[in-house]
């Protein structure tokens, strides 16, 4: 021991534990053409040969060409997971469940399927486990020759992909209409030109999907799509563009599920992140107030990305924009609850920046 450590006497602990976040950019294309041993496999999107060295039909397997269109876009994801459903699956819904249990170590899924009935096992799976999924079809399954989805209005289409996930507000799965969905996969070059960006800062509206073909829907054909939150991929001046991007609630994708998902794990990971690395945070009303700059934290990081709107106020003086958060007094918390170690009642209010999809103008010409 120094002298000078007689005097003053420094400890430093590093509070740097790190805590797991979702995995938000990680796709898992899921399909029956694996032939590793495993359930699930990490692919670098710059070596797809190691791909279709581990699939049955190689390049040619319907894996390989939603991969493809994954490691098509710009900017794109680094790596992509494959999901493998094996012969003696009973449905894919349980080879979800044993990929999830072996690896679920990813956000996005894409099925490897054009047959409907496996696709709605699929948006199911999504939905019971909090991921996020899109889909393409052309109608009601491959060489139905009922082009359904847009030529049936709400009331008359009853088999559609898109008509299951609406009737049923699967609000975590996006479907695609593309008279090509068989062999272009658009859904998959979406998704991965999404989640390879920060949560809460795009909209699917206006994206270009490198290297899918568009379609050329008639108005018509675009309303009865539209009516039952289908999407589209067309040439809308002179840009290729999808068109709206909504899950079955008519919510669009990047609020509801993906930023909802991305602000509920940042808030878990702020909180815990705090819980973990400190010796004690006491129950008290200065112990619940680190708990409340915990989620003013993550939430002043949001505002910062343009995913929270400024603070903004109506002329009664009420909130319309910004955040705003609350927790209970120490005072008024029963001694159950701090018996139990148990902090409730942190709440917050705030409001998501929309995008701008359509305008409207209105002018008037004198001479």
């Amino acid at each position: 021991m120094s002298k000078l450590d007689n005097v003053v006497k420094v400890t430093i602990t590093r509070e740097t534990q790190p805590v797991g976040k979702a995995s938000f950019n990680v796709i898992m294309v899921v399909g029956a053409n694996y032939t590793f041993s495993g359930r699930y496999k990490l692919y670098s999107t710059d070596d797809l040969a190691a791909l279709a060295a581990d699939l049955t039909g190689g390049t040619g397997a319907i894996e390989y060409k939603a991969a493809q269109r994954i490691a098509s876009q710009s900017p794109r994801p680094n790596s992509f997971a494959g999901g493998s459903v094996k012969v003696g699956d009973t449905t894919w819904t349980d080879a979800l469940n044993a990929i999830k249990l072996e690896n679920g170590n990813f956000y996005g899924v894409i099925a490897a399927t054009k047959t409907v009935a496996t696709q709605k096992l699929v948006c199911n799976w999504i939905n019971a486990n909090k991921r996020c999924g899109m889909f393409s079809t052309a109608g009601t399954d491959v060489g139905a020759g009922v082009i359904d989805i847009i030529d049936q209005n709400l009331s008359t289409d009853t088999t559609s992909l898109v008509k299951y996930v609406k009737t049923n507000a699967l609000d975590r799965c996006v479907v695609i209409y593309h008279k090509d969905a068989a062999t272009d996969y658009v859904e998959a070059g979406l998704l991965a030109a999404l989640l390879v960006q920060r949560p809460g800062t795009y909209t699917p509206m206006f994206t270009t999907v490198v290297g899918s073909a568009v379609d050329d829907l008639t108005p018509t054909q675009q309303a009865n799509l539209f009516s039952k939150y289908g999407s589209s991929y067309e040439e809308v001046g002179e840009v290729n563009i999808i068109q709206e991007g909504w899950v079955g609630t008519g919510e669009y994708v990047d609020f509801m599920p993906i930023w909802l998902d991305w602000l509920e794990s940042q808030l878990q990971s702020s909180i815990y992140s705090l819980l973990v690395n400190s010796p004690k945070v006491p129950y008290t009303d200065a112990g619940i107030g680190l708990i409340e700059a915990e989620v003013k934290k993550v939430l002043k990081l949001e505002q910062s990305a343009n995913a929270i709107s400024e603070d903004a106020f109506d002329d009664n003086k009420i909130r319309i924009g910004g955040f705003v958060t609350s927790v209970p007094a120490l005072a008024n918390i029963s001694s159950v609850d701090k018996l139990a170690r148990t902090l409730k009642e942190v709440k917050f209010t705030a409001f998501y920046e929309n995008p701008i999809h359509r305008v409207e103008v209105n002018g008037i010409i004198k001479i």
